[in-house]
């Protein structure tokens, strides 16, 4: 049998563990520092921290890291001090002393001797700089305005060492006075504005006089001597008195002291030890293993420590401890109830330890298969499920399955149910006994059956007084009392376990973590409470006031009282690893994971992360930088403007975001994306603004916010002087548009007038033309009817028909340059012609006259020649062939409207159809008809109101003869 060999007994072997440590976390790790050797740590203005390292001064403003050297010497540097001007001051190992402004190193001063190193120096009366060289006893001063060094004292065969206290620096040289007694002479000295005080000079016996090595240092009130020899001694500088001795601690293994908060911490090359001068014991110790040369507490309480082989380190909890284990890399732990922890390595050995558990004991020979361990109490053995086997505490030896009273199977997890019998999970749900079924008897489950207990892959159990809660593949199942089987739903769905533990302080009540970010409390078979998580909770731990849930960042603390959840980080000091199991020790948390134990009071405040300072470091615009202060102007169109920001939070680096609000446009605060520490702005409208920028905790607390002023200029259509450029343009555009447009209207009105009286005068013409033709078609016919009279022998009709024509011609003559005449004329031309017309017919035509009272013949005129040819019409083609009856012809001019006068020319002729068939066999055409119509058209192109002429024949009406009706427009003078 492969464990047939632990039936002998265990072998055991004790593992020395250091005493527990501060809980740190390696910045070159995490926040990336650049650097493996760091001689000191200075925190500077704004928030930036600096580092005296072996490759350059390196500054760290909680964005990036960024290295100064001054090639020309060596570029280790120490010893950082601040000017009261912000300029940081170092020295090397090679007697330069240095200064950083506008991000350039410059050399200050440098001793003759190359070799010779600068052991301290001090500003506190800068400009004046006082320079000290140990080895030699010499005290310098250099003149930072002038750059001159002057010696202001040497002592010799002496050893010199400053120190400031409550703004007094004080100078200390030590000389051994006798070469048989270990004495020492101590002479104290004021250093103050170039010159060396002397304030008292002691002799002190039995003190070690610069023997190994020897250090001052100070707080505000007091000066302490450090000697180290074959161990630490810390005196009083008063009295030099002993107040600390401290053997485990030589000058081989010494590097460095500081004074921080009353507390002494010694740094050395197996960590740093602090001592409580007040309290006058020790108070905690940190990197063990770590060779530690310095030490610097920031104003945010983190303490940055500086190694000579791994780099940098920060303390940012001191209340969280860890001791490690060395070698080991936990895989499974479980308590055995009675405080004390195994634990399986991944290698498979198993290991115990108990309070203070500084000593690791490994009770296995030869690595076991990783599986789950479960120690029950009643039977002090210890399970482990994959191997079939247990280990015995009583007789420290291993046992396999082999034995007769062990029913050892393969399980997951385990419980106990009393009496050395426990149930498991496996492929099945089973149970061991220890001895025999006898202590099963008042378990309430100890009948199952196979068939009862599901034989169903499960994997997580718990046990309550009343019920047995098993995680089935296919969900979480409870059997109680009565045998009943019954599946636990939540919100209608199957609950997939993650872990699962019952809660000893609540009867009846369970806790466990699902798969899908759950954490549910369960009593009496009922979900009672759901929590939700942003991660799955991999361990838990009810204590009395808390219960304790584990994930890959970090662990709950959820207050069972009040509700309130705390959360356990890196920021709170956790170091991270992964958590395999939770233990609660003398009121303190134990969290197993990794390759240590780590420490944290269970009451531990968690001190909330500080709320960051934010700072603006540039403002570019077009890649051209501006002081914050300056008030930006930007381009109307394409504008763009880079703000960049940083914030020292060391706490919450990671997890500390930047919002910005720009007023003038939203008073709402927006977050950058993905945590960038650069804002843009770009294609903003013209106006003025103010960016406001904040960085904020992941708790939601932010710091005040820092501002830039900027304007966006207005575009050029946007200006007043443009605006009115634009409005005067606009103005002389539209009064030149109107005065071109109205000059184009008055052109076109011309030539629209001079078209028209063009026309008008070519219808003048036309009219003219047409009345002229027509004068002499009268003409003609008067002659004919002149010579008709003369051939038939009536001489004297025919002169007074000559007289009467005369007259008529005269008449004619004397209006042919008018286009209109009154209606009186007109009444007198149309007399004139009928009566030679009707001499024609022997008077045989009754004429009949009507002249509406209302006109007045005087002032209303009427066309020339435009009703003379109708009634012409009337006489020639509708009297004159009307034979046998009286010719009757009435011409009337009726007011029709104001504007409007009717003329009437009636006959009772043969009318219009019989004369069309007596002139149809005639080639001979009426010119007259025809050319008064064209004339009317000519004139109705000539005026705005119409001439109309209408004709009717009287049959319509059962009468014989022509109407004709001439609409004219009235036309007054």
């Amino acid at each position: 049998m492969r464990l047939v060999f632990y039936m002998i007994g265990c072998f055991l072997t004790t593992l020395c563990l250091h005493a527990r440590d501060v809980n740190t976390f390696s910045a070159n790790d995490v926040l990336g520092f650049p650097m493996n050797t760091v001689f000191e740590i200075l925190e500077g203005d704004n928030d930036v921290v600096w580092f005296g390292t072996n490759e350059g001064l390196v500054s760290y403003d909680g964005v990036t890291f960024q290295t100064f050297i001054n090639p020309d010497y060596d570029i280790a540097y120490t010893r950082l001090i601040k000017d009261p001007e912000g300029r940081i001051w170092c020295v090397n190992f090679s007697g330069q002393l240095f200064y950083l402004e506008n991000d350039t190193l410059h050399l200050a001063m440098e001793l003759e001797n190359k070799s010779e190193f600068i052991s301290d120096f001090s500003l506190i009366d800068f400009p004046t700089v006082y320079v000290f060289r140990s080895s030699h006893g010499e005290v310098l001063s250099y003149d930072f305005i002038s750059k001159s060094t002057t010696s202001l004292r040497e002592f010799e065969n002496m050893s010199i060492f400053s120190l400031q206290i409550d703004e007094a620096l004080i100078v200390y040289a030590f000389s051994k006075i006798t070469e048989n007694k270990e004495s020492c002479l101590v002479q104290t000295y004021g250093l103050s504005k170039n010159k060396l005080v002397e304030k008292a000079v002691l002799d002190y016996t039995d003190f070690p006089c610069i023997i190994g090595k020897f250090f001052l240092i100070g707080t505000n009130n007091a000066g302490h001597a450090i000697s180290i020899m074959d161990n630490a001694l810390v005196y009083d500088l008063d009295g030099l008195d002993t107040i600390w001795i401290d053997e485990s601690i030589n000058h081989y293994a010494f590097n460095h002291a500081e004074i921080i908060d009353n507390e002494l911490w010694l740094l050395t090359k197996t960590g740093g030890f602090i001592w409580n001068l007040e309290q006058g014991k020790p108070s905690g110790s940190v990197l063990s293993d770590v060779s530690v040369s310095s030490v610097m507490k920031d104003k945010n309480g983190n303490f940055w420590i500086g190694s000579l082989t791994r780099g940098l380190f920060v303390v940012s909890n001191r209340n969280f401890t860890h001791i490690r284990l060395p070698k080991l890399h936990v895989s499974q732990a479980v308590s055995d109830f009675e405080e004390g922890i195994y634990i399986q390595d991944d290698g498979g050995m198993i290991y115990f330890t108990k309070p203070p558990y500084e000593n690791v004991v490994t009770i296995s020979k030869e690595p076991l298969e990783r599986a789950p361990l479960f120690y029950d109490t009643a039977s002090s053995r210890l399970y482990i499920g994959h191997d079939r086997c247990f280990y015995d505490v009583r007789s420290q030896s291993f046992y396999d399955k082999s034995r007769q009273d062990s029913y050892s199977f393969i399980f997951k997890k385990a419980v106990s149910i009393g009496g050395g019998a426990f149930i498991g999970t496996s492929y099945g749900t089973s149970f061991i006994s220890r001895s025999n079924s006898k202590t099963l008897v008042d378990f309430p489950f100890y009948q199952f059956s196979e068939d009862v207990v599901r034989p169903w892959r499960s994997n997580h159990i718990a046990l309550t007084d009343s019920n047995l809660y098993v995680d089935y593949l296919d969900g979480l199942h409870v059997f109680t009392r009565d045998k009943n089987i019954e599946k636990i739903l939540h919100n209608g769905r199957d609950i997939q376990v993650q872990q699962m533990i019952t809660d000893d302080f609540e009867k009846n009540t369970i806790w466990l973590s699902t798969k899908n970010h759950l954490l549910l409390r369960i009593t009496e078979k009922e979900v009672v409470e759901t929590l939700f998580f942003t991660n799955i909770i991999t361990q838990l731990l009810r204590t009395e006031k808390y219960l304790f849930a584990a994930h890959r960042k970090g662990i709950y603390r959820i207050n069972i009282e009040n509700g309130s959840i705390d959360h356990i980080d890196q920021a709170n000091g956790w170091t991270p690893s992964i958590v395999k199991a939770l233990f609660e020790w003398d009121g303190q948390l134990l969290i197993v994971g990794g390759n240590s134990i780590q420490f944290l009071p269970l009451d531990d405040t968690y001190a909330p992360i500080p709320i960051p300072q934010i700072y603006i470091t540039d403002v570019r615009v077009k890649n051209q930088s501006y002081p914050k202060d300056v008030v930006v102007k930007l381009p109307a169109r394409r504008n763009e403007i880079f703000v960049k920001v940083r914030a020292m939070s060391v706490r919450s680096q990671n997890m500390m975001s930047f919002e910005y609000q720009l007023s003038g446009q939203s008073d709402e605060w927006y977050s950058t994306p993905s945590n960038a520490q650069e804002i843009r702005l770009y294609n903003l409208n013209a106006g003025n603004y103010t960016l406001k920028v904040r960085a904020c905790t992941p708790s939601g607390n932010c710091s005040f916010p820092e501002s830039v002023n900027f304007y966006v200029m207005m575009p050029l259509y946007g200006r007043w002087w443009f605006l009115l450029l634009l409005l005067l343009l606009i103005i002389g555009s539209v009064v030149g548009l109107v005065q071109r447009k109205n000059k184009i209207r008055s052109e076109r009105s011309r030539v629209e007038a001079e078209r028209q009286l063009f026309l008008k005068e070519v219808y003048k013409s036309r009219i003219s033309a047409l009345r002229a033709q027509m004068n002499p078609h009268f003409m003609f016919n008067a002659l004919n009817a002149i010579q008709e009279f003369i051939l038939s022998n009536q001489q004297y009709i025919a002169s007074e028909y000559l007289a009467d024509f005369a007259d008529l011609m005269r008449m004619y003559l004397s209006h042919s340059t008018k286009d209109a005449i009154t209606l009186a004329e007109e009444e007198q031309l149309l007399r004139l012609y009928l009566r030679l017309e009707n001499m024609r017919f022997d008077n045989t035509i009754e004429v009949t006259f009507r002249i509406d009272q209302n006109l007045d013949k005087e002032s209303v005129y009427i066309p020339l020649m435009l009703v003379q040819p109708h009634v012409e019409n009337s006489i020639k083609h509708g009297l004159m062939h009307a034979n046998g009856q009286s010719k009757t012809l009435l011409i009337e001019f009726e007011l029709k409207d104001s504007d409007t006068l009717l003329c009437v020319i009636e006959d009772n002729g043969i009318g219009r159809s019989a004369s069309g068939k007596i002139n149809a066999n005639k080639t001979h055409k009426s010119f007259s008809s025809d050319a008064n119509q064209d004339r009317i058209k000519l004139m109705n192109q000539v005026r705005e109101q119409k001439v109309t002429l209408r004709i009717f024949d009287l049959e319509e009406e059962g009468r014989q003869g022509t109407r004709v009706e001439i609409e004219l427009p009235i036309e007054r003078q």
